[in-house]
């Protein structure tokens, strides 16, 4: 199996501030390397719900958001 070069994401992308909330934190750490691979460089990750969403409330600006459905105290739905 061959190890493919994580693609760049478009500049207008790159300046967004992204949000993942991943409890698991094997499943974070990939996404943001991943993110930081392709060039974004505004990444802020939690693992629970209510830390993510809190963030969110406080930072207007936040572009993407990456959630996972099944995270504790507030899950991904909510």
């Amino acid at each position: 199996m061959s190890a493919e070069a994580t693609p760049s994401l478009p500049d207008e992308i790159k300046v967004l501030r992204f949000l993942v909330a991943e409890n698991n934190p094997t499943l974070q750490k990939a996404i943001v390397s991943t993110l930081n691979q392709a060039g974004a460089n505004k990444v802020k990750a939690f693992a629970s719900g209510s830390e993510a969403w809190n963030h969110w409330t406080n930072q207007k600006d936040i572009g993407v958001v990456v959630c996972s459905w099944n995270l504790p105290e507030v899950d991904g739905i909510e």
